[in-house]
């Protein structure tokens, strides 16, 4: 039930796994993903947020800032980035909402948050969730073994 704040102390996710063969080689891939909410003035869209405990900001893809009609804040209009695929350039917006999803059920919310928007369309095909907002929220362990990522939520915490 959307909108419907679920009471979780502890959810798991499981990964998205899958063998990438190149030439005579073959690796095993680990995607921890969750289902998320985004929400700006009257518009809002589901899509799928990467845990990416290497980022210290939320990013999204283009076309979600393009969706949500975010508007660059003013003078962050053009924000250099570093990450694993290279220079980027984003701008900073605030997001009215970014909620969590367990199935359909909203676990966790945040609201008027910050987030970076990349500018070149196709950088990234998931909007990713850095340490900025969920890290103070949930203590997240990756567990390969198990193929899953735990979010286990603190108490004493105001998101």
């Amino acid at each position: 039930m959307r909108g419907f704040r679920a009471n979780y102390n502890t959810i798991t996710y499981n990964y998205l796994s899958y063998r990438l063969k190149i030439d005579d080689n073959s690796k095993d891939i680990k995607i921890p993903l969750v289902p998320i909410l985004l929400k700006h003035l009257d518009n809002e869209t589901e899509a799928t947020g990467l845990i990416d405990s290497g980022s210290t900001n939320t990013f999204l893809p283009s076309d979600f800032g393009e969706i949500l009609q975010l508007k660059p804040l003013t003078g962050k209009e053009a924000v250099p980035g570093r990450g694993a695929g290279g220079v980027f350039h984003t701008y900073s917006a605030r997001l009215d909402q970014l909620s969590i999803l367990k199935g359909r059920e909203v676990i966790q919310e945040y609201g008027k948050i910050e987030v970076n928007v990349l500018i070149e369309n196709g950088s990234i095909p998931y909007v990713i969730l850095g340490r900025d907002y969920l890290s103070r929220t949930f203590d997240i362990r990756f567990d390969e073994n198990k193929n899953n990522v735990v979010l286990r939520r603190y108490f004493s915490t105001k998101a």
